[in-house]
């Protein structure tokens, strides 16, 4: 409707400049005629003036010349308006003429004019074709430019889940190792608290035995230890002298008993005290001293007098024959 409007509006512009062209044209060839009539009319005045000059030069004429004068007058008012008709037909004539060239000429230029606008509604329709396959080929950009990012922010949400999911996994791992290890710090510390229970109980009994070997080393004396070693050293002595026999055998098995309990009383003391080791009887009997060489070669040689012999026999009991018995050294102070 819109595009008829226009179509019908621009007719009617033509159409209506096309007239006003026309009356322009036709007012423009009457005021022509116009002036034409009036130069003709000034024309035929001056002639009638410089012919009343001429009569009035010339003095009186004749009739025939008056009757020849008006008739040549009336020829040439004859002839006046012939050509006035003439001219007149020839500017209709014109006009027409002009007419026929303006409705060709404004005929042309509707004729061009609807070209144009035809031309011009083409063109406005490649453009709107132009501007539609544009606008889709924009709708399709923007639906893929859609569909990347919908598949972006699915691929991200993917992504996104895979992390929490490993997140929870090593979370659940890390809890499960820091249970295990707060399990196995219990255990550290019940066991060290076990230990150090069980040490503390070792170390109060240590202590205590301690304190029991104090007091019992307090109560005896180091005079008391060197009488007790040269008890035992005279006892072995006195055991030399004894012949063999069943008695001496069973005398001789009573003091190794005597000696083996005295080691066993005395291994507690030996941890903490350094006592000089008492010698038994075997050590006792490897000893040789000058006397029991002299023994010797006079066994050998043969007895000469039983006053030897019995000198030989009785033992020696100087501190001199035994150096190392009696002789006790105080331990460093451990604690």
């Amino acid at each position: 409707m819109g595009i008829s409007a226009n179509a019908f509006a621009l007719l009617a512009d033509q159409q209506g400049e096309a007239s006003t062209i026309v009356e322009l044209k036709t007012t423009e060839m009457k005021k022509i005629a116009e002036k034409k009539q009036k130069i003709a009319e000034k024309n035929k005045k001056k002639k009638a003036k410089k012919n009343k000059k001429q009569k009035e030069s010339d003095g009186e004429t004749s009739l025939d010349s008056v009757v020849t004068q008006e008739d040549k007058a009336v020829n040439n008012h004859g002839n006046e308006n012939e050509e006035k008709v003439c001219s007149k037909s020839a500017v209709l004539a014109n006009v027409e003429l002009r007419e026929k060239e303006l409705r060709e000429r404004v005929h042309a230029i509707q004729k061009e004019r609807e070209k144009e606008e035809a031309e011009r509604k083409e063109r406005a329709l490649i453009r709107e074709a132009e501007r539609k396959e544009r606008h889709e080929q924009w709708l399709a950009r923007e639906l893929e430019r859609e569909k990347q990012k919908a598949e972006r922010e699915e691929r991200w949400r993917a992504r996104e889940a895979e992390r929490m999911e490993r997140e929870e996994r090593w979370l659940a791992k890390e809890t499960e190792r820091l249970e295990r290890q707060e399990r196995q710090l219990a255990r550290e510390v019940e066991r060290n608290e076990r230990l150090l229970a069980r040490e503390a109980e070792s170390k109060q009994r240590r202590l205590a035995r301690e304190e029991e070997r104090k007091k019992e080393m307090s109560t005896k004396t180091l005079r008391e230890y060197e009488q007790q070693a040269y008890e035992k050293q005279m006892a072995e002595k006195a055991s030399l002298t004894v012949p063999e026999t069943p008695l001496r055998e069973a005398t001789l098995d009573t003091m190794q008993k005597s000696k083996d309990e005295t080691v066993k009383k005395d291994n507690n003391t030996k941890k903490h005290w350094t006592v000089r080791k008492t010698m038994n009887i075997h050590e006792f009997v490897k000893l040789q001293t000058e006397r029991e060489g002299q023994h010797g070669q006079d066994r050998s040689l043969g007895d000469d007098s039983t006053k030897n012999t019995n000198a030989i026999l009785t033992p020696d009991l100087s501190d001199a024959s035994f150096p190392v018995l009696g002789k006790v050294t105080k331990p460093l102070n451990l604690f």
